[in-house]
C-alpha cells in the first residue's frame, strides 16, 4: 500500500468518525418527537322505563356509553347516585357502580342497566338518578334520568263500601189474553153452582109472590 493509499483511507476514516459524532451528538440535543395517543370522544345517555311512578314502584335505568372519536377508551367506569328514598331492588344501596373490562372501541357502545325501588314514604315530586362515566385521558361524563313520583290514589269511604249497583233490567215475560168460558166466568166471579140454584130458586119465589100480590089487588 502506498503512502497516497494509507492516506485516502485515513481521511474516509476521519471523515466517517466525524458524522458519526456529530449524529450522536444532534441526537442527545435534540429529542425524538412522540406521537400523542388519539383521546376517545364518549357520548352518555341515561334513561329510564318508567317517567311517571309511584311509592313502591321499581324502575330500571340503562345507561349507554357511545365511542365517537378515533381513540380507543381504556379503565371505563360507571358511578350512579341514586335520588333520596330510592334505593337498589338487590341490596338496598343508594349508589351503583360498574366497571366495563373490555376496550371501547371507536364506533362501538356499551350499556348498563340496574333495577331501583321507589320508597313507600317518598312524596309526590321529580327525582333525578346521576351516573357519572370516567375513562383513561376522558373528563369524566354525568347523564342524569328524572322520574316523577305520584300520590296514589285514595278510595273514599262511599267508594269502599258501596257496592256496584244492577241497572239491568228484568225481562217482563208478555201475557197472552185468554177468553172465558162460561164457567171460567161463574170461576172467576167466585159463584158455584149452588149458588146459581140458589138464586134462581129465590127469583122464582120472589116471581110468585109479586103474581099473587096483584091478584090480590085486583081482587
Amino acid at each position: 500500500m502506498t503512502k497516497n493509499h494509507l492516506y485516502l483511507v485515513t481521511t474516509v476514516l476521519s471523515i466517517i468518525g466525524i458524522v458519526g459524532v456529530a449524529t450522536h451528538a444532534y441526537g442527545a440535543l435534540v429529542p425524538d418527537e412522540k406521537v400523542a395517543p388519539t383521546k376517545p370522544t364518549l357520548v352518555v345517555s341515561n334513561e329510564s322505563d318508567l317517567t311517571i311512578a309511584k311509592p313502591g314502584s321499581l324502575v330500571t335505568y340503562t345507561v349507554t356509553i357511545m365511542n365517537v372519536d378515533q381513540g380507543s377508551a381504556t379503565s371505563l367506569t360507571l358511578h350512579v347516585v341514586l335520588p333520596e328514598g330510592f334505593t337498589l331492588s338487590t341490596d338496598g344501596a343508594v349508589t351503583y357502580d360498574y366497571t366495563f373490562l373490555a376496550l371501547l372501541d371507536p364506533g362501538k357502545k356499551v350499556a348498563a342497566s340496574y333495577t331501583a325501588k321507589i320508597g313507600d314514604g317518598v312524596v309526590p315530586g321529580a327525582y333525578t338518578s346521576n351516573a357519572t362515566v370516567t375513562a383513561a385521558f376522558v373528563d369524566p361524563l354525568t347523564s342524569a334520568a328524572t322520574v316523577t313520583v305520584n300520590k296514589p290514589e285514595v278510595l273514599g269511604i262511599q267508594e269502599e263500601i258501596a257496592p256496584p249497583v244492577d241497572v239491568t233490567i228484568p225481562t217482563v215475560p208478555v201475557l197472552q189474553p185468554q177468553v172465558l168460558g162460561a164457567s171460567d166466568e161463574l170461576a172467576a166471579t167466585g159463584l158455584g153452582q149452588l149458588d146459581v140454584l140458589i138464586a134462581f130458586l129465590g127469583s122464582c119465589f120472589v116471581a110468585v109472590g109479586v103474581l099473587g100480590l096483584l091478584r090480590t089487588v085486583r081482587a
